[in-house]
């Protein structure tokens, strides 16, 4: 069937756009239409159905031989939608363009090699086009993009060096430098300013020549190879106000030494690629992923502070950072990727978080590492990611039961198998007791519930739960917490106890868990010396053994919970000194008449009981001394209490967690004891791990097979436990 299409003569309208991939497009049900040759611009074309039954046009060929050719809207009454590469590339007749069809978008090459053209006009329904659009048009002179155009993409206009007369549209937030390299467009502006803009992007700096720039507010975005290969440029600061930066927009800059990024974006690709002076680097909070030699060859590159957010570190990210000593790797990191750290030379110590799940191909290949932490999540590590400049140097510490335990075994790499990982904690102190309630229980009858921001009423509800075989969950005062209420309900729980009086978890929240369908029971006194003799009644009628620590501070009471709870013990609180609180006196009383308990243990030292108070309550239970097990501080004592009841505390695991505050040990002191596991308090705060020679020693006699962490890396940090299981080999 032959169809007739008029040409008209009109000006271009450049539209640009940006795709590295060219999709596959399939034209349902295409007919073949030949076009008629009567007129000199005439199309061949198809018709194609869409899948709501529409019919479009596509053009494949133009036969005519005019200097002025127009697409058309329609063709026979059937829209006009794609134009195939081949239409027009490499005519040398056609001068002026114009299309009015309205194109779903302008494909690659297509007025390639048209070395006669002029002037282009393009449909302002199209919104996309491809790359090399017009590459080598080497007479084009004008252009104007359409208005809904966004992007242009790479060798837009590639060997256009008559190019002066560009309309960029107001939509447009892209511009690679390369679009606009050959052009006398570029050239003019760059006579104007060293700094080009379009539209609040920062498009070309290569001839910028101050050694020192802060871009200016006004640039919104930073090209691709905006300022590439600028030799004069040495310091660069990056505002807020820049929303992104282009692939290789400062690749080349070789006498670049410090960049400082402040702006908000999510990824840097190729950004400082062959900077080879830079050794000063400031990245933002932020960015979640490096890649394409984002830093690669910065030889002068010695230590580097990566965001918290970064998630991915890509393809040979840090490739030949030759020098490269130091660097964090925050907790967060999930991948490392193709020779991110290859030829890293100098780098030979390395942590990786526990976030991390993969480790790509050849990732610290010819790398000088010698020591590498690998964590439990690692669940991949690829070919010839270990290896290293020296192998036969190379020590992998990793952890018993993982993943690279196997790894290094089938690979015959040295390694040191640290105690098997495993971290229980939530995003606060209500989901972090969950987490451990999960681990400890698969279901129960009852459960323990206690104010979470005060210890008072809840340590010494530690062995009561134990005995209960209850997990402790935590609740505000005037609502119950949701995420208590839901694993209540997992553990498909009938009875609820509550520590403390109405100060601590209000009738409200009872009323929340009655309405639950809960069976409530509050324990509580008048006081948290009479709450805790309330639960050591409830605990042990008769206890043989008794744990005394200080009423007004939480960390003796940590050490001693897992302890008590093995041996069913109360804990009762003390004062430092005076008399015995009344309540504690009549409890202490009753065990006296009852001839029960043989001994008695005061945890902490001097400061916290003094030695008349200890001996007044020894002789309130009708013995003739009780034990004092203290240290010179809250993380000795833990120690002293471990070595002490090193009989009972004989499991494999041992329990970490903060010394600074006590909701994560409260809710694992039932986990630990259900382990028979010591509990071990650390100062999670300090900015570097420090274990005392008492800690080291007791760690090194102990030998964990297992440690688990209450709590998350903000209270109880993954250097600190690294540092804590290197101790325990």
């Amino acid at each position: 069937m032959k169809k007739k299409v008029l040409s008209i003569a009109l000006a271009l309208l450049l539209s640009v756009g940006s795709a590295s991939v060219l999709p596959q497009n399939s034209f349902a049900k295409q007919t073949a239409i030949t076009a008629s040759a009567e007129s000199n611009s005439d199309f061949e074309y198809t018709v194609g159905t869409n899948t709501l039954g529409k019919k479009y046009i596509v053009l494949t060929a133009y036969k005519g031989k005019a200097k002025d050719v127009v697409v058309p809207e329609t063709i026979n009454g059937i829209t006009v939608k794609y134009l195939n590469e081949s239409v027009f590339q490499g005519n040398k007749t056609i001068e002026n363009v114009k299309i009015l069809a309205p194109l779903d978008y302008i494909v690659q090459n297509a007025f390639k090699d048209c070395t006669s053209l002029k002037r282009a006009e393009l449909s302002n329904e199209i919104d996309f086009t491809y790359f090399s659009v017009f590459e080598n048009c080497t007479s084009l002179e004008s252009v104007k993009l359409p208005d809904k155009l966004t992007r242009l993409n790479s060798d837009y206009f590639k060997g256009c060096t008559k190019l002066s007369d560009i309309t960029f549209p107001s939509a447009i937030t892209s511009i690679p430098g390369s679009a606009l390299e050959d052009t006398k467009w570029l050239a003019d502006r760059r006579k104007e300013s060293s700094l080009v803009l379009v539209n609040g992007i920062l498009v070309d700096g290569k001839t910028y020549k101050d050694a020192e720039l802060t871009i200016p507010s006004n640039v919104k975005a930073i090209s691709s190879y905006a300022f590439s290969g600028n030799k004069d440029l040495v310091s660069i600061n990056i505002p807020s106000t820049v929303s992104s930066i282009g692939e290789f927009a400062f690749d080349h800059c070789e006498n670049l030494e410090k960049a400082v990024i402040n702006c908000k974006v999510k990824q840097l690709s190729s950004t400082f690629n062959w900077c080879k002076k830079l050794n000063n680097v400031t990245l933002c909070e932020g960015i979640e992923s490096l890649q394409n030699y984002v830093f690669g060859r910065c030889e002068s590159l010695k230590s580097i502070k990566l965001p918290s957010t970064i998630k991915e570190i890509g393809f040979e990210a840090f490739y030949y950072c030759s020098n490269l000593e130091q660097i964090n790797l925050p907790n967060g990191l999930e991948t490392i990727g193709y020779h991110a750290f290859g030829s890293c030379y100098k780098l030979e110590k390395l942590s990786l978080p526990q976030s991390m799940r993969s480790i790509g191909i050849g990732a610290f290949k010819y790398s000088g590492l010698s020591e590498l932490y690998i964590p439990a999540n690692v669940e991949k590590i690829q070919d010839e990611a270990m290896q290293v400049l020296n192998p036969l140097k190379l020590r992998i510490y990793c952890h018993k039961k993982s993943y690279t335990a196997k790894y290094v075994q089938d690979n015959n790499i040295k390694a040191v198998l640290l105690p098997e990982y495993l971290r229980l904690a939530g995003q606060g102190r209500y989901e972090t007791a969950v987490s451990i309630s999960k681990e400890t229980f698969t279901s129960t009858d009852t459960v323990v519930l206690a104010y979470s921001m005060n210890y008072a009423d809840a340590l010494a509800g530690v062995p009561f739960a134990k005995h209960l075989n209850a997990p402790i969950l935590l609740t505000n005062t005037n609502e119950l917490d949701r995420n208590a209420l839901f694993e209540m309900h997992r553990l498909r729980a009938k009875n609820v106890k509550i520590l403390g009086g109405e100060g601590a978890i209000s009738d409200k929240v009872v009323t929340a868990l009655e309405n639950s369908g809960f069976n409530v029971e509050r324990i509580a006194g008048k006081t948290r010396f009479s709450t805790a003799a309330a639960i050591a009644e409830k605990l042990n009628e008769s206890p043989e053994e008794v744990f005394f620590v200080y009423g007004l501070n939480y960390a003796d009471a940590l050490s001693a919970s897992s302890i008590a709870s093995i041996k069913n013990a109360p804990i009762i609180y003390l004062t430092t000194k005076g008399e015995l609180d009344s309540y504690t006196k009549a409890y202490l009383e009753k065990l006296k008449n009852k001839k029960c308990v043989k001994k008695a243990y005061v945890i902490g030292g001097e400061g916290v009981i003094s030695n008349d108070m200890m001996n007044n309550t020894a002789k309130a239970l009708g013995l003739s001394k009780a034990t004092r097990v203290a240290g010179d501080d809250r993380f000795s004592t833990c120690i002293e209490v471990n070595k002490m009841f090193a009989d009972d505390l004989s499991g494999k695991t041992i329990c970490v967690a903060t010394g600074m505050d006590f909701p994560d040990a409260l809710a694992g002191g039932v986990y630990a004891a259900k382990n028979n596991a010591p509990l071990f308090l650390i100062n999670g705060k300090t900015k570097t791990p420090s274990l005392s020679d008492l800690q080291k020693d007791y760690l090194k006699q102990k030998k964990p097979d297992k440690t688990t962490i209450f709590g998350g890396i903000g209270v109880v940090p993954d250097e600190h436990v690294i540092d804590l299981d290197k101790c325990s080999i």
